[in-house]
């Protein structure tokens, strides 16, 4: 709870949520149930957390993060449209997931994996925005062309 000054009142008012007001309650609570479900956008399709074949980018992020938040807001919306996006269609999980724990440490959130056959052929470790972003994937996948 916060209280906060009612101007011209002269009277505090207490408002639960802060200045973000009910709808945060309504949005937490609907982000609760479905974690409480199981329904997350951070699993991989198969429920045994195993991985395709093919090549795939491997987004590793966790509750919380918010460059992870940042890069869906810049990146996320466009990146299923772009050449690299159908060239290596994007996975996310859960830096706690087992298919995160098939590879080598992630102590940073967001990581993102390029993965063929389940190997790891590079990473790229944080957010730094969106040009920097596209300059490191497209470096990453020329490295690893066959």
């Amino acid at each position: 709870m916060q209280a906060v000054f009612a101007p011209g009142v002269g009277k505090t008012k207490v408002q639960p949520f802060g200045s973000w007001g009910i709808g945060a309650f309504y949005v937490l609570a609907a982000l609760a149930s479905l974690w409480l479900l199981g329904i997350s956008s951070c699993r991989p399709a198969a429920a045994d957390d195993a991985l395709p074949p093919s090549l795939h980018l491997l987004m590793i992020e966790e509750e919380g993060c918010g460059y992870c938040a940042r890069w869906h807001r810049e990146v996320g919306p466009g990146y299923p449209k772009s050449d690299e996006g159908r060239q290596a269609p994007l996975l996310t999980v859960d830096r706690r997931s087992a298919a995160a724990g098939q590879f080598e440490r992630i102590v940073y959130t967001p990581t993102f994996l390029l993965v063929r056959d389940g190997r790891e052929l590079g990473r790229i470790v944080g957010y730094a925005g969106s040009d920097f972003f596209w300059w490191q994937l497209a470096d990453l996948l020329r490295k690893s062309a066959p």
